[in-house]
């Protein structure tokens, strides 16, 4: 009967430690990769709207010593607040399939502006040519402003219809993984009712595979995909995107070894109680 009782115990634990990674995994899903504010928080913290700030200023940068033009002419073409409105409009777009913002009409009347208080102070007439260059350099600083600032909306525009496949999907998986945990569980209790050390020992023993289970996974990821060097459309969306998966990975490690931790305390206290009831 103890050996019977020791392999269903065995084949319980092995089910549980499924159940464990599964209800992990979902949570790791909807709580991090499919979560629109945690994305927004590592955009954040990834300092990606400076980023693409110093990227658009040097776009700018760029066209201004071609154009021959004055420095105020080129001054506070952009709003900060009107850039990030439009990076998190596309993000917001990924997640709730909202309309992206495009501010880069601002750049055209703000660089309308300026010149023409530039040309008027100056009293400076225009020739038809220059009339039209300075036209065709309106259009190149809305250019600049939408390959710096939209342009990664390119590569994900169609995300949105993804997402809301893997939320619908996550969601009910999530029901049935829980449901199988806690089924699990209950059939582990009654059948060690007698004997909760067995059951502490059987519950340690999965959160301790677990543990091992996702540390193997963060520790293969990090041998076998050279993050560092990853490189995505520009700089500034390789460095967000690199940023997402170490602050993923590091998750991943953190949760492995406080499973690892917690197995290891689950065991020694399973066993320590069947010492101490052995002899008795």
């Amino acid at each position: 009967m103890k050996i019977v009782k020791g392999l269903i115990n065995t084949f319980l634990a092995f089910f549980l430690t499924i159940a464990i990674l599964a209800n992990f995994m979902i949570l790791l899903l909807s709580n991090m990769i499919l979560s629109k504010d945690y994305m927004l928080g590592l955009v954040e913290k990834n300092g990606y709207y400076e980023k693409i700030e110093t990227d658009l200023i040097n776009g700018f940068e760029d066209y201004k010593y071609q154009s021959g033009l004055p420095d105020e002419v080129f001054e506070n073409l952009y709003a900060p607040s009107e850039l990030k409105k439009d990076i998190d409009s596309i993000f917001k777009n990924i997640y709730e399939g909202t309309e992206v913002t495009n501010s880069s009409q601002n750049v055209r009347t703000k660089i309308t502006e300026n010149m023409n208080r530039y040309l008027t102070e100056n009293k400076i007439t225009l020739t038809s040519q220059m009339q039209k260059n300075v036209e065709d350099y309106q259009d190149l600083m809305v250019e600049v402003y939408e390959n710096k600032v939209n342009s990664a909306f390119r590569y994900v525009k169609d995300a949105n219809s993804v997402v809301m496949k893997l939320q619908k999907t996550v969601e009910i998986v999530k029901w049935i993984a829980i449901g199988g945990l806690i089924g699990i569980l209950m059939i582990a209790l009654l059948l060690n009712l007698k004997s909760l050390w067995l059951l502490v020992s059987v519950i340690g023993s999965s959160v301790l595979a677990s543990g091992i289970v996702l540390e193997l996974v963060n520790f293969t990821i990090d041998k076998n995909i050279d993050i560092d060097n990853i490189l995505l459309f520009a700089q500034s969306f390789s460095d967000l995107l690199k940023f997402i998966m170490y602050d993923v990975l590091s998750k991943i490690h953190f949760y492995g070894i406080l499973a690892i931790v917690l197995g290891i305390v689950g065991i020694i206290m399973g066993n320590y109680k069947r010492f101490q009831r052995e002899e008795s």
